[in-house]
């Protein structure tokens, strides 16, 4: 919670009192691996996350952890073991009215194979990146999630990228989302 998830309807780090020595979040996407301690009352916290990925969310694309704790008393200490056999799961976005065709040009919102063709090479790039050679074969196929901000332009269903990715992405079909920024309406910014 002290990443900046929403306070208005939650348990905030000062509200635990402090004969509590550790708090173990549960619920929470991202795995954090050290212990944060509260300067208000000086309770210890930790958030394990999920071993896998849950939900194609950024905060589920960095490594995931499992944790030894060791209590002694009122004694404790945590070492953080980072998990390898998780299914690799790569999160990027992209503001389509700021991105660029190969050409250097900006894109065209009328140009369907241009905005097709962007696609499929910002998740090659993706693919790139991952180093799957130490994955077991099960897991050596990425989740992947390019989340895409398309005001001005359409959101593209496209059975071209998808037939590009068979078989290259664990959550073929579900791997763009798309999304206006709030203050769009039909191509005009509202304020």
């Amino acid at each position: 919670m002290h990443l900046g998830v929403s306070r208005r309807n939650s348990i905030t780090e000062g509200m635990i009192p402090k004969f509590f020595h550790l708090v173990v979040w549960a619920h929470e996407h991202e795995s954090i691996p050290q212990v944060f301690e509260c300067h208000e009352n000086g309770v210890h916290f930790l958030q394990p996350g999920s071993t896998v990925a849950t939900s194609l969310i950024q905060a589920e694309s960095k490594d995931k952890h499992c944790f030894f704790l060791q209590v002694h008393k009122t004694a404790f200490k945590i070492q953080a073991i980072r998990l390898s056999n998780v299914r690799p799961f790569v999160f990027d976005h992209v503001e389509f009215n700021k991105a660029n065709a190969d050409d250097g040009k900006l894109l065209d919102p009328r140009n369907l194979k241009q905005l097709e063709d962007f696609l499929i090479t910002k998740i090659e790039r993706l693919l790139a990146k991952l180093d799957l050679s130490k994955k077991p074969k099960d897991l050596q196929v990425p989740l992947i999630r390019l989340k895409i901000e398309n005001s001005n332009f359409p959101v593209i269903k496209s059975k071209r990228i998808n037939d590009h990715f068979i078989g290259r992405i664990a959550n073929h079909g579900d791997f763009l989302q798309f999304y206006k920024k709030s203050g769009f309406i039909s191509g005009l910014h509202t304020g």
